[in-house]
């Protein structure tokens, strides 16, 4: 365990840690400890990817001797070398990290994570290390009341839960009609549920996006750096889950 020598808080106002069930391994350490130390409100899907584990790969031509050129390639093989642990004791693997607050999902039909890959390790727990919580720690019962009541008004939500349910029930057929008409007519059918989901998002209030002063300095006027940070903000000014996450923000000032 490593301990923190600096004393001086660099932030001290409220925290938001996005997370969706692709967030794995390093993301899956920092939602863990700001949950953990109640730094944080950690805010997303039903769990985090659970990959709470160090691999190395090892080249086996690089390790067999020159006699054996003839054979190769051999292929490699990867090793389980570390596990991850919270300071609570717990494990990120398999399980991940549930949210604070959870979200609807646009993923959720998706079957994915650490649980589902071949031979997973299993969760497990070891003996807690000393910690401290923060001392301001979030109300979570008050967020997670007011966000949900957010969450049952928005039509953006309320579109995305439908399409999730809708991919959800398209997944599970597992028959195509060959008669094109009907064929088309599906198809179609599946397009305007899409555009219902993007027109949901349209109407929805766009964020005001800026800089970061430290970013700015960094990017020194080159335009091609500048650009690449519109473009990145651009998709996101209108993001239901960022919209929310910021209401989450705006609830503990």
């Amino acid at each position: 365990m490593l301990e923190d020598k600096d004393p001086q808080v660099q932030y001290s106002g409220p925290l938001v840690i996005l997370v969706n069930k692709y967030s794995a391994s390093a993301s899956e350490i920092l939602a863990a400890a700001m949950q953990d130390y109640k730094r944080a409100v950690v805010v997303g899907s039903a769990s985090t990817y659970g990959k709470g584990t160090v691999q190395r790969i090892v080249d086996l031509d690089e390790s067999l001797p020159s006699e054996l050129n003839n054979l190769k390639p051999f292929g490699s093989l990867k090793f389980t070398t570390s596990k991850f642990y919270r300071v609570n004791g717990g494990s990120t693997q398999f399980k991940g990290v549930v949210p604070d607050i959870i979200l609807p999902d646009m993923y959720s039909y998706l079957e994915e994570g650490e649980k589902g890959s071949d031979y997973p390790l299993k969760w497990d727990e070891i003996a807690p290390a000393r910690y401290r919580s923060w001392n301001t720690q979030p109300a979570y019962d008050k967020l997670r009341a007011a966000s949900k009541a957010r969450v049952a008004t928005s039509p953006g939500f309320k579109v995305m839960t439908e399409s999730s349910q809708m991919m959800l029930a398209r997944k599970k057929e597992s028959m195509e009609s060959l008669n094109l008409v009907t064929y088309r007519t599906n198809q179609r059918q599946n397009k305007v549920e899409a555009e219902k989901y993007e027109a949901a998002q349209k109407a929805t209030t766009a964020l005001a996006f800026s800089p970061l002063r430290a970013d700015v300095q960094a990017a020194n006027g080159d335009t091609v750096k500048i650009n690449r940070d519109q473009r990145f903000t651009k998709n996101l000014k209108k993001d239901i889950i960022i919209g929310e996450a910021v209401s989450i923000i705006q609830d503990q000032l």
